[in-house]
């Protein structure tokens, strides 16, 4: 199961405070007819007014604004299986969490400066699929593409250095697994890597040519400064300068047909690419066989809907009957 909206459960607490105020009131009114009357005689004086339905009333609205509840968190579950008709983007952020990426040339560090970066591209989207990879010794696929924007948010704002937990930097990897995440989608694709350019594995050159195969350009953002950062060595201690490697993020932007910008703290080389990817001519593409999570939010609307009908037909108090 799926929930899309799982905040708004908190509300599901409020029922609790109604049950207590349903069972004071009437505990009160017993205690009131109880100061002047034997209770064998309280259904006379209430004329007839049946605790059963005044009781059932109360639950229907409960269970009414229960059911309500639960679909406004739009619960989901089972799969459909549909064809996508998009013109959009289908964009690979791929980020470095390598232990290099903790050194602070570029305030508050690298890894931030590069968080930052993303949360800003992601903002001037305009309704492209995103996805995420991490990598630093190894690579995973954090999040495959979505245009949920508010889960992205949350996996990226959880990165960090030991994320992946092996040291080292393996880019040749990170790329094999873009090339992976962007096999099946849209026409419109392309990965963002942005690095320090550190690279540990020998395998970049291939990766980039596999890209360049698939026409999936790579558009490399450097972090850092010429003068590299001071980082604590994860194994032996101590500290030691990490480089800026411009180098070998330009060779993958120049390999794949991409393009190589600089970040820095005002963000213009973001509108600059942007500029350039969106003035790429979009080519409708229909994406086969997509599987996702059925909505079914409608059952909980409809039983809501139901329960609010039978209480406001069913009558608040049953008239005595009278004796002749």
């Amino acid at each position: 199961m799926n929930l899309i909206n799982p905040h708004y459960l908190w509300l599901l607490v409020l029922i609790l405070p109604l049950i207590w105020l349903l069972i004071r009131r009437q505990k009160r009114e017993l205690r009131r007819f109880s100061a002047f009357a034997e209770s064998m005689f309280h259904s006379h004086y209430l004329g007839g007014n049946s605790a059963f339905y005044t009781n059932l009333k109360a639950a229907l609205f409960l269970l009414a604004l229960g059911f309500m509840i639960f679909a406004l968190v739009r619960p989901q579950w089972d799969y459909e299986t549909r064809d996508y008709d998009v013109a959009g983007f289908d964009i690979v952020f791929c980020i470095d969490v390598s232990k290099s990426m903790d050194a602070s040339d570029l305030p508050p560090s690298r890894l931030i400066r590069a968080k930052i970066q993303i949360e800003s591209f992601i903002k001037r989207l305009k309704g492209d699929r995103i996805a995420i990879v991490a990598f630093a010794g190894n690579a995973s696929l954090m999040i495959p593409l979505t245009d949920d924007y508010e889960s992205v948010g949350l996996i990226l704002n959880s990165l960090n250095t030991d994320t992946i937990g092996e040291y080292g930097t393996n880019i040749g990897l990170a790329l094999e697994i873009v090339a992976d995440a962007l096999a099946t989608g849209s026409d419109n694709r392309l990965a963002v890597l942005i690095s320090d350019g550190e690279d540990h594995s020998g395998r970049v050159t291939l990766a980039a040519q596999e890209l360049k195969r698939q026409d999936i350009p790579v558009y490399s953002m450097g972090v850092g400064s010429p003068e590299g950062g001071m980082i604590s060595h994860p194994v032996y201690g101590g500290v030691q300068v990490t480089a800026f490697d411009v180098e070998t993020l330009k060779e993958i932007a120049a390999q794949t047909g991409g393009e190589f910008f600089a970040v820095t703290p005002g963000q213009a080389e973001i509108d600059l690419l942007l500029q350039k990817i969106y003035a790429t001519e979009r080519q409708q593409s229909t994406i086969k066989g997509v599987s996702s999570y059925k909505e079914q939010y409608h059952f909980f609307g409809i039983a809501a809907l139901l329960f609010v009908l039978l209480e406001s037909f069913l009558p608040p108090w049953l008239k005595r009957k009278t004796m002749v």
